[in-house]
């Protein structure tokens, strides 16, 4: 699933988040910064996440993610 920018966003902070899911990631930093990413593996050590522009994966280090939640689409 692909966001346009603007756009509000239908977020399940309970659903649970499952390999494949559009996630919305927000990182243990002091800034509150936060990330919409693909959900490409989970593993003991972080998350791969795919980002869409430029195509690639991504390490994320468990240490530096608050919290997952699972996007359900897209607000009319």
């Amino acid at each position: 699933m692909r966001f346009r920018l603007g756009r509000r966003l239908i977020v399940s902070p309970v659903a649970e988040v499952e390999i494949g899911d559009d996630v919305l990631v927000y990182l243990a930093e002091e800034t509150g910064t936060a990330m919409i990413r693909e959900l490409v593996k989970r593993a003991d050590r972080g998350l791969a996440l795919s980002q869409f522009k430029p195509e690639r994966t991504v390490q994320v280090p468990v240490v530096e993610v608050a919290r997952t939640e699972k996007i359900r689409g897209e607000a009319i």
